[in-house]
């Protein structure tokens, strides 16, 4: 169950972080920026947890980040985190600083060993030293963090040396408070790459020991922000009223024409003639097109390199669609990414499928990471001497957008964390404007009306109410 805290800082990410990184790939050597273009590097293999996260070994293991920078001057920094052990020695958690040539400069989160308390700093240098003289930022927590529970830490700054502007959060309360001596500037920060779990001097290392399971930047102070969040009473009922967004997955090769065309490249281990060549798995013509092994290799693959690295989250393959080649459908494969052709990571196992003509299968993969090649490499079929498919499909998350409408979020007052997840920040389908509205011819129903001696006939005329919220005045006129 979500947090307050979670979906509090789930908001704030979604709406300012510069850099998100939610530690949900599961698997690989990368880590991604949920909110940017940068992939992080695993270094001597971090373990990916069940649950969401990475373990460090405070070994040698730790991410390289290939061009993640702290923001300069006004900034908040977001960890999840969990330690186990109480460390007898400094671990540093990210860091920009290399703590070891003079006048060096840059920013430093560590947990201090047990002489210091086991506590969280973080400090801002303007300079080299270990006795931390030149921090122009240095807060520090009052508690243990070391505890084997998982904290939620925040760190913000107002980019400037009024009192009490640093703020440290642990678990969304206020834990302490400190004062910057000085400014970020260009000349007194690091202006280098973020290493996540040591520092960056290489000879000099600190590394972290414990639980990263989300790490997001900020060039704002989150603590002077306030998230607005509206839901509408009615009935008894609290609702919201918006766009409905549902998952879909889009197939993103083109159809193709040739291996080459229009873009991408198609390859395969063999072909059995020019009417079965590789590309022809990848058109939309399955009831003509497909591709087959050479006889007597059924156990080939077949791959598409796109022209740029894509994260595939699912894929489909379509049988062949002869009715008599059962024998040359494919039963067991994998399913496999690289980026460079050497070194490939097994995205799906598949064993026992069983085809009907032109059955066609999807399959959903765990997959966060971008890859340049993906291919399907085929383990063993129907017992025929070569392999054969239609249609190979490779598709991507995208979210389609249906029509707005009125949605119950709950037949009770909602909970905070119900308002953060599930409240409207978008109010602007409820503006309204007085609109005065031209002039309606009447529509003569031939009724006779006597009022008062007078003798009239009935007019009537039909508005559209869902298109106008209220009328204020309706005036008519006798011409």
């Amino acid at each position: 169950m979500t947090t307050y805290q979670e979906a509090l800082m789930n908001e704030y990410a979604k709406k300012y972080a510069t850099n998100w990184f939610k530690f949900n790939e599961g698997s690989g050597t990368t880590l991604n920026d949920s909110k940017g273009t940068i992939v992080c590097t695993l270094v001597n293999d971090p373990t990916w947890l069940s649950n969401g996260g990475l373990s460090f070994d405070g070994t040698n293991d730790f991410i390289r980040t290939n061009g993640l920078r702290m923001p300069i001057g006004e900034k908040s920094i977001y960890l999840k985190l969990k330690i186990n052990e109480k460390p007898t020695d400094a671990m540093i958690i990210i860091s920009d600083y290399t703590t070891s040539s003079s006048n060096d400069r840059g920013y430093s989160l560590s947990v201090r060993g047990l002489n210091d308390g086991n506590i969280l700093r973080l400090n801002a240098f303007s300079s080299w030293s270990r006795d931390y003289p030149n921090s122009r930022i240095k807060i520090e927590s009052t508690i243990d963090i070391c505890d084997g529970l998982e904290h939620d830490v925040l760190f913000t700054w107002n980019g400037t040396t009024n009192e009490n502007g640093v703020k440290l959060f642990i678990d969304g309360i206020l834990n302490n408070t400190a004062t910057a001596s000085g400014l970020d500037t260009t000349s007194n920060t690091a202006l280098r790459d973020i290493y996540i779990g040591r520092n960056v001097f290489t000879g000099y290392e600190y590394y972290y020991k414990g639980e990263i399971h989300e790490l997001s930047l900020f060039n704002k102070d989150l603590s002077k922000l306030a998230l607005n969040k509206s839901l509408i009473l009615s009935n008894g009922e609290y609702k919201k009223f918006g766009f409905e967004e549902t998952l879909v997955y889009k197939n993103i090769i083109p159809n193709m024409t040739s291996n080459t065309l229009p873009s991408g490249v198609v390859s395969a281990s063999s072909f059995a003639s020019v009417s079965t060549e590789p590309w022809k798995a990848f058109t939309e013509d399955i009831l003509v097109n497909r591709w087959a092994t050479k006889s007597g290799e059924p156990l080939g693959w077949i791959q598409y390199k796109f022209p740029k690295s894509e994260i595939i989250r699912m894929y489909s393959v379509t049988a062949n669609f002869i009715s008599e080649e059962r024998v040359y459908d494919i039963r067991d494969w994998v399913f496999e990414a690289s980026n460079d052709q050497s070194n490939w990571t097994t995205l799906d196992n598949v064993t026992n499928q069983t085809f009907t003509v032109s059955e066609r299968k999807e399959f959903l993969i765990p997959n966060n990471t971008p890859y340049l090649y993906y291919r399907l490499r085929i383990l063993a079929n129907m017992g025929g001497t070569l392999s054969s498919i239609s249609r190979l499909e490779m598709m991507t998350e995208d979210v389609a957008t249906g029509s707005s409408s009125w949605s119950t979020v709950s037949p009770t007052l909602p909970t905070s964390t119900q308002f953060l997840e599930q409240g409207m920040d978008d109010l602007a389908s409820f503006n309204r404007t007085v609109q005065e509205l031209e002039p309606l011819d009447m529509i003569d129903k031939t009724d006779i009306l006597f009022t008062n001696g007078e003798v009239g006939k009935v007019y009537q005329k039909t508005i559209n109410l869902q298109k106008y919220i209220d009328i204020r005045s309706i005036r008519t006129e006798v011409k």
